[in-house]
């Protein structure tokens, strides 16, 4: 059974999620394209988003989570491998 994290924080607290009802499609999606989730520390959730500001892009913390992800695995990744990164949530700030 999925269960949300008890006190969860985070500087991408726009994905921090307090529901656990979607869990399953989004699991069965992963299953059938063959994916994987992806986990990153806090650091380098900001040092994505660190990136993704310094390459011009207004982007929130959250937004860039999911350079953060590619940052995480970017060790498992093939060379010839083909990722897009979508860049969203303007940063308000």
């Amino acid at each position: 059974m999925m269960q949300p994290w008890p006190d969860p924080h985070s500087a991408a607290d726009g994905i921090l999620d307090d529901e656990t009802y979607d869990w399953l499609a989004d699991l069965d999606v992963m299953r059938a394209s063959r994916g994987r989730p992806a986990v990153a520390s806090e650091a380098t959730v900001i040092r994505a988003h660190e990136l993704a500001t310094a390459a011009g892009f207004e982007v929130s913390v959250t937004g860039s989570a999911g350079l953060a992800g590619v940052l995480a695995v970017r060790d498992e990744l093939r060379p010839d491998e083909c990722i897009a990164v979508i860049m969203s949530g303007a940063s308000r700030s």
